[in-house]
């Protein structure tokens, strides 16, 4: 029999008590769809983070190194706009990737404001020992659905990130 778990709820008049056996009810929650995606993205951020923290680097290092490794020279400006990150929080990675000499700044030739990120020898070694574990770790988490299933949840989301 199923240990029951209290929570408290308050109302302005008093409080009530009610017993959840097992998990909390999570109401409208379990059918809200921005909701499940994260959720399913905690999951996905947590398990990229434990498999790429063996290297030093988290989720959202990663994902600037491949950004940096799939467009030679772009700018953080550029990869936060992708990212959907805030400039400072940006500024922050980069810096920390380049003192652990994982990528470097270049000046544009064309506007001097402008800095490329280019990934150094250390920065592309540590991408790819990266990369081979983060496939590891989705493997992982996509074995509860069947290829055809996974390649249908990728296509969906990608059409979710389009612009309207």
């Amino acid at each position: 029999m199923a240990v029951a778990k209290q929570t408290r709820h308050t109302t302005s008049a008093k409080r009530i008590l009610r017993i959840h056996d097992g998990e909390p009810d999570m109401g409208e929650l379990r059918e809200l769809l921005g909701f499940n995606l994260a959720l399913a993205s905690a999951i996905f951020v947590r398990d990229v983070n434990a498999a790429c923290g063996e290297f030093g680097i988290s989720a959202k290092q990663y994902a600037v190194l491949s950004m940096i490794a799939n467009n030679y020279g772009i700018s953080q400006v550029d990869i936060a706009a992708v990212l959907m990150t805030d400039r400072a929080t940006m500024m922050a990675i980069v810096d920390r990737l380049e003192a652990r000499k994982l990528i470097t700044r270049e000046r544009s030739m064309i506007d001097r404001r402008r800095q490329h990120l280019i990934l150094t020898p250390r920065g592309t070694e540590v991408l790819e020992r990266a990369r081979r574990a983060i496939r590891q770790s989705e493997q992982r988490l996509l074995r509860r659905l069947s290829p055809k299933d996974a390649r249908r949840l990728r296509e969906l989301l990608r059409r979710l990130r389009e612009p309207v």
